[in-house]
């Protein structure tokens, strides 16, 4: 995809530790087209999160390393751009970040005019004037009734639903490319969650932006994205076109993910959970990595790991079944 907006190939991201070397990501190729909704979708501890802040290039080092790979913006790649240079050009200016959960990254001892004016103060070298009448507008922006007095509040003074709001203001405050959404709406209760999704997939239209959609929850994903990757074990195992996925599934582990899932269409007498657990990320099992938990598992499986296969058109699975 060469005219693509941000182009990810062959990632690798490792963690050292006390006791082993962890592969949180392991080799993934990941496209995001000019205003495209791309959905990230696996299990807790799939490596989903580790891929959103390498593309930030927010990697804890040490423990963690970017050992492999090209994450192409714009077609310039992002892992020999200089940190001076992703700070003030990169980083909240064209590729901005909603994190999971916003007591952790809002910081509690500022209020919430400062702490957007300080994104703006330094990406759109604003005055202090002129940043404060701007945050007020992207309070509203953010459709958050009474902008001056949240202005005005520190974080602690807020709901979850606000602060999430807040730091999704933050996000948009330079008008990013590129926005990134890290389960945006775990800590929410549903209804919340229905307007928090309502508001990003809202924003992106407006300011003609792509997003990254970071969820375990398949409903989301429906509702919000074009396009989904399925990850397992660091590793992607199916990718394609959201409406072809969820009607057509091939990878066993997406089909899993699928019956796992409730479903207002359809009446279940029981949810039918995926076998097994996830392998330790210090020692993989060789071969595909889902195999020792699949029902379809042949020899070859244990031996080799899969490569793409195409499925329909724009449809990949990496799976032996498919194979000719």
């Amino acid at each position: 995809m060469s005219s693509a907006l941000l182009d990810i190939r062959g990632l690798k991201v490792q963690f050292r530790t006390s006791r082993g070397v962890v592969r949180a990501v392991d080799g993934i190729d990941l496209a995001v087209q000019p205003r495209e909704i791309i959905g990230l979708v696996g299990e807790s501890g799939c490596g989903k999160s580790t891929v959103a802040h390498a593309i930030t290039r927010l990697i804890p080092s040490p423990p963690g390393q970017i050992v492999a790979g090209e994450i192409r913006y714009r077609g310039s790649d992002l892992l020999r751009v200089p940190e001076r240079d992703m700070r003030s050009q990169i980083r909240g200016r064209e590729i901005a970040m909603v994190f999971q959960d916003p007591m952790t990254y809002l910081n509690p001892v500022m209020k919430v005019r400062t702490q957007i004016t300080e994104t703006l103060r330094l990406h759109q070298q604003l005055n202090a004037e002129e940043a404060g009448r701007k945050a007020l507008e992207i309070l509203a922006h953010v459709q958050i009734p009474s902008p001056e007095r949240v202005a005005k509040s520190y974080p602690h003074e807020l709901s979850g639903g606000m602060r999430q709001r807040v730091l999704i203001g933050i996000a948009i405050a330079c008008t990013p490319t590129l926005l990134i959404a890290d389960e945006p709406t775990t800590a929410l209760d549903v209804t919340v969650q229905a307007q928090i999704l309502r508001l990003l997939k809202d924003l992106v239209r407006d300011l003609q932006s792509s997003l990254l959609l970071i969820t375990h929850d398949l409903g989301i994903v429906a509702e919000l994205c074009d396009r989904v990757y399925v990850i397992y074990c660091g590793r992607v195992v199916e990718h394609g076109d959201v409406y072809r996925i969820f009607e057509s599934p091939r990878h066993p582990y997406t089909i899993g993910l699928l019956r796992s899932a409730l479903s207002i269409e359809e009446m279940r007498d029981e949810l039918v959970a995926i076998e097994g657990q996830v392998p330790n990320l210090m020692a993989p099992p060789p071969g595909c990595a889902f195999h020792p938990r699949c029902g379809f598992c042949m020899d070859i499986c244990r031996r080799e790991a899969p490569g793409p296969v195409p499925a329909a058109e724009g449809h990949e699975v990496w799976c032996f079944r498919e194979l000719p």
